[in-house]
């Protein structure tokens, strides 16, 4: 369980407070992801012909409106390719209700997994191995 509290902890920037069971805490996420543009970017073919994935750790600055206005890398998955694709996509399609400004970052775990991609490029990367 507290595996699960520090991974959210992480994805939404909010302070850590350890829970018993007698708590009742409500947690709101800040900033408020707006789900809908919360998609999965297409896996670079390059990547998939490669054998590449892995997560990457971005640092995403949100403005006044929601919209990312920049995304650093802090970890990388090891591949700059999937690591760029990330930081692009999160910048360019993701969207956030209007935060409040101590809320105007948030650091994002972007995971690349084969399995998730549409099947021509599953079949890519499982022709690699």
């Amino acid at each position: 369980m507290r595996l699960q509290i520090a991974i959210f902890v992480i994805a939404f920037n909010l302070p850590f407070s350890p829970l018993t069971a007698s708590a009742q805490t409500q947690w709101a996420p800040c900033p408020i992801p707006v789900l809908r543009t919360h998609t999965l970017a297409p896996y670079p073919i390059a990547a998939a012909k490669n054998g590449e994935n892995g997560a990457v750790l971005i640092a995403v600055n949100i403005a006044a409106d929601g919209v990312p206005v920049g995304a650093k890398i802090v970890k990388s998955s090891g591949f700059t390719d999937l690591d760029e694709a990330a930081a692009t996509w999160v910048k360019t399609k993701w969207r956030w209700e209007p935060p409040p400004k101590s809320c105007q970052s948030v650091r994002v775990s972007y995971s690349w997994n084969p399995h998730n991609a549409d099947p021509a490029t599953r079949e890519l990367f499982e022709n690699h191995h």
